[in-house]
């Protein structure tokens, strides 16, 4: 075989190395973030820790004089083991976040097990993966003629590049990432099998060839089954409750439903939104109705996501002319409708439903029409992109599509008997950025509490709303006079308020996402106590021991980069280190105002890290 035959089936290696890193990278980024309920602060975790052991992978192959010496057979044997571990950690991570920690579907992950979990699926991969690029420099020298290290990173780029771009328009929208996986170990046995034709030192790899090109073509034939196996072992580990019966990825999120005994749990990202057919009927029931109690006569509704399977519904009771929900996820809507609830049912085939598939926000930003109430839906503050409907910028946004009089209503995590701490902290600062943009808020003290926004006054009286019930036709259920003189007691909400106004808190915004914190600090105290006393005591350290901490940093950096013997290549070092933070946090930044500003950076991860990548 000659030699310009081996060093294009290495090129062809390097090539597949760089692409199959990127998929691999975004795959575990993809998986995580359903395992991480859809935080994007998990982003940051995933990717260091995939850069952190790439690193340690090239310093062991760079360095190695045994890894060196091994050459194209250990090249050949890395290559299968990471195309075999792929799965293998996407499985991992899977379990991780249901059978392997003992978690059951609605209890997220603390700090610890965040990243815990991102150490055991990042490190198997990445090691093997970054381990590749010093031996595939080593070999393409060897066939060149010449020292190839920028070469090969250049070939490797163009790989990774191209992976990232095929990934986010090709194979995301349409495969599973266990497809996916599969799909790459079929590719590496294909190349393997070209390898050991081609590269030198030929007697074993000319004899093993065949073999391995019979094994690719029975990988290839059997790679549907075992992708579907792996899938449904996977899911079933995550969501280990129930029987997984829709597991959809879409460029905005995921959607699993998860059924058990007749009960049906959609999940978007990993947190339960909506149970059928028997939804939270009391506390959306509670909601909708207040909301549009809040309006003498609400003609024209907008809600906001969050919506489907109850609030559409209660809303609906009211004698609107018209309810337009947005969604930004065409494919939710689809997949609560193929369960034939009957409340699904009701709210869709209602003449007064319209169904926008656009992001609320976007909505609200390029229609012209004013609407008599907006209605947020249920929507917990623990993501970037929940955050950005209780931020002060898309508080003007909504003020300005209100008609004169109108009311935006939107509700908290809450409690009747004492609003304090964490919990106290989030509704203050949700509460305190509304009133910098609504000359009035008021607040509906509750287990979930109800805040109402105005430019009008806001006199939400227990009479009041009893007599909009009576001529709505609507007072019966749980809905009686005295139900809503315990729920609308002026002295309570005056009490609650009055705590609320004590609290200091920082206002909400989209690039200073205030809601967000206080957001994760109270999930955190429910599911991480631990890790969040621990913040709270670095908080809470005094300032003489940042300042002395300070002292001992600007000696240790004194004596490294001007008094030691190598002061010249550790400033080097710093440079280069510091560069690359730089350059990280950069593309993390952008990742994170995107999605404050977009909300779906779920699929279009991979085109970010595509162009930081080739830059």
């Amino acid at each position: 075989m000659n030699e310009r035959a081996r060093l294009n089936a290495l090129r062809g290696g390097i090539v597949l190395i760089g692409a199959a890193g990127m998929i691999g990278q975004l795959l575990l980024i993809r998986v995580l973030m359903v395992v991480f309920y859809g935080n994007e602060l998990s982003l940051g975790i995933v990717i260091t820790g995939w850069l952190l052991f790439e690193a340690a992978g090239a310093y062991l192959g760079g360095r190695g004089t045994w890894f060196r010496r091994a050459g194209p057979a250990l090249f050949v044997g890395l290559l299968l083991l990471y195309a075999v571990a792929l799965p293998a950690v996407i499985v991992l991570a899977r379990l991780a976040g249901g059978d392997l920690f003992r978690l059951v579907p609605g209890q997220a992950m603390g700090l610890g097990h965040m990243a815990l979990t991102a150490v055991l699926t990042t490190l198997p991969a990445a090691l093997l993966h970054g381990s590749l690029f010093p031996l595939s420099a080593q070999m393409l020298g060897g066939a060149a003629g010449a020292s190839s290290t920028s070469r090969a990173y250049l070939i490797e780029i163009v790989g990774a590049i191209g992976g990232g771009l095929v990934f986010v328009f090709a194979l995301a929208p349409h495969f599973t990432a266990l497809q996916v996986a599969v799909g790459l170990l079929v590719l590496h046995l294909a190349l393997v099998a070209w390898l050991l034709r081609t590269l030198r030192g030929s007697g074993a790899g000319r004899a093993l060839w065949p073999a391995v090109a019979l094994a690719a073509v029975l990988a290839l034939a059997l790679a549907p089954a075992l992708a579907g196996r792996l899938h449904r072992f996977s899911v079933r580990g995550l969501w280990p409750e129930g029987e997984v019966t829709e597991y959809v990825n879409t460029p905005y999120g995921n959607v699993a439903v998860l059924e058990r005994e007749g009960e049906h749990a959609v999940f978007y990202d990993g947190r339960p939104i909506i149970s059928l057919p028997h939804p939270d009927t009391a506390r959306l029931q509670d909601y909708a109705w207040l909301a549009a109690l809040s309006h003498p006569r609400p003609e024209r509704v907008l809600a906001l996501g969050g919506g489907l399977g109850g609030l559409l519904s209660f809303l609906l009771e009211h004698p609107l002319e018209e309810l337009v929900y947005t969604e930004l996820d065409p494919h939710l809507p689809e997949v609560v409708r193929r369960l034939d609830a009957p409340v699904v049912r009701r709210e869709l085939a209602d003449p007064r439903t319209r169904i926008v598939t656009r992001d609320g926000r976007l909505y609200l930003n390029r229609t012209r029409r004013r609407f008599d109430l907006i209605v947020l839906g249920d929507i917990d503050i623990e993501t970037l992109q929940a955050n950005r409907f209780f931020t002060e910028e898309f508080f003007r946004l909504a003020r300005g599509r209100l008609t004169e009089g109108g009311v935006l209503a939107f509700s908290l995590p809450g409690s009747l008997t004492y609003l304090g701490g964490e919990l106290g902290r989030l509704n203050a600062c949700i509460y305190h950025t509304a009133g910098r943009v609504f000359e009035h808020v008021l607040l509906i003290p509750g287990d979930h509490n109800i805040m109402l926004a105005s430019e009008a006054p806001l006199h939400m009286t227990a009479q009041q709303a009893a007599r909009r019930l009576e001529e709505r036709d609507l007072m019966r259920g749980m809905f009686t006079g005295g139900y809503l003189a315990y729920r609308l007691e002026p002295d309570r909400i005056a009490r609650f308020t009055a705590v609320l106004e004590e609290i200091e808190a920082a206002p909400n915004r989209d690039f200073r996402p205030a809601g967000l914190f206080y957001g994760l600090r109270y999930w955190g105290r429910a599911f991480a106590p631990r890790t969040l006393d621990l913040l709270a005591w670095l908080g809470g350290v005094p300032l003489y021991w940042h300042l002395a901490g300070a002292l001992l940093l600007a000696a240790a950096a004194w004596r490294v980069f001007f008094r030691s013997p190598a002061a010249g290549a550790n400033r080097l070092t710093y440079t280069v280190g510091t560069s690359g933070v730089a350059a990280m946090s950069f593309d993390l930044f952008t990742l994170f105002a995107f999605q404050s500003l977009f909300g779906y950076v779920y699929q279009l991860t991979g085109l970010f890290i595509a162009a930081f990548m080739g830059g």
